[in-house]
């Protein structure tokens, strides 16, 4: 390792990576504990000063940026219904698909004689002396 002045030469290994997991999911059961309230805590002492501070500005920002917001929400929508759209347009192509697939005409799926009311089956009439025969 080459010493510069001023610099420190020593290689230093922080804690804080190695410990970082356990130090995030703490953090996290502290300030969901409704015992300890750190939550309330973290609200408290850190947001709650700046947005009284700010409180007007932040109104006026965000009444300024409603027609815009309302404009984007619009085409947001409009891109999702269209996605939607297509995603059921593609779902019902596969059944479409499928059901040609099983189909040995590839037609459609074969159907049963008392589905398809177009087609008239013969009545079959069995008589006594054919039963034997069977």
């Amino acid at each position: 390792m080459v010493c510069c002045p001023g610099s420190l030469s020593i290689p230093v290994r922080a804690p804080a990576p190695e410990f970082y997991p356990e130090a995030k999911l703490s953090l996290i059961i502290w300030a969901q504990l409704p015992a300890v309230k750190g939550a309330q805590f973290i609200y408290e002492k850190m947001f709650e000063p700046y947005l009284k501070r700010y409180e007007n500005d932040i109104d006026e920002a965000l009444v300024s940026l409603a027609p815009a917001i309302r404009r984007h929400a619009r085409s947001v929508s409009a891109v999702v219904i269209d996605k939607v759209g297509a995603v059921v347009e593609d779902v019902k192509h596969g059944i479409d698909e499928k059901k040609a697939r099983a189909s040995p005409t590839g037609d459609e799926a074969p159907r049963s004689p008392a589905m398809d009311e177009t087609k008239a089956m013969p009545d079959v009439v069995v008589e006594e002396g054919d039963e034997e025969e069977m």
